[in-house]
């Protein structure tokens, strides 16, 4: 009868080596899946708010009106015009549907890599702007916002106020992630490329009524 014989103490060893670098290789490859499954949320999180923003600016942009009264206002970080209310675009603009919309980057308290941008809106009173203001946080991790507006010669507009619409405004909005807020500051150059996503728009005015047009 022959006798069995069993591991060794060296051998147990050495597997329970090889099986230890076996889990942390099926760790590593997990946690790399769950951090690139993770920024494809937060960059598609991100890329659901910016073009909704966008897609507000340019709705309220492509109704806006123009005049020594109702001035388009362009600056660092800010757009501010009077647009009408979708329910008013269509009769040739009825000031009492005239709303006047600011956006704005603002500094963000819980982060100072990033900013607020925020919406203002205030009715017409006949001759200024409503001193009941309407303020609304469309997004709180913006790294960047920049308006560029240009006439009909291609000029761009200086920053100010301005009594007559420009041709077309181009929108420029770049988006972080909330959840890399935090530790934006000490990220690499490329991996804040990678959690940033910049989103551009182009309205044209075409058809803005200015003030001696206006009824």
């Amino acid at each position: 009868m022959t006798r069995r014989r069993g591991f060794s103490l060296i051998e147990l060893m050495v597997s329970m080596v090889f099986l230890a670098v076996i889990m942390l290789m099926v760790a590593r490859i997990l946690g790399d899946t769950s951090q690139s499954w993770d920024l494809v949320r937060r960059r598609g999180h991100s890329t659901s708010v910016g073009r909704s923003v966008l897609g507000l600016m340019a709705d309220e942009l492509g109704r806006a009106v123009g005049g020594e009264s109702l001035p388009f206002v362009v600056g660092p970080g800010r757009v501010a015009f009077w647009t009408q209310h979708a329910e008013g675009a269509g009769g040739g603009g009825d000031r009492r549907s005239l709303v006047r919309v600011e956006y704005r980057l603002e500094s963000n308290p819980d982060s100072p890599d990033f900013h607020r941008l925020v919406r203002r809106q205030a009715v017409w009173t006949g001759g200024s702007p409503s001193s009941d203001v309407v303020t609304s946080e469309m997004t709180d991790w913006a790294h960047d916002f920049a308006v560029v507006a240009r006439d009909g010669q291609g000029q761009r507009l200086a920053d100010g106020s301005h009594d007559r619409l420009p041709a077309h405004v181009d929108l420029y909005l770049t988006l972080g992630s909330w959840d890399d807020a935090q530790g934006f500051a000490d990220m690499t150059a490329l991996r804040q490329a990678q959690a940033a996503r910049r989103f551009t728009a182009r309205i044209h005015l075409p058809g803005a009524w200015t003030h001696a047009e206006a009824p």
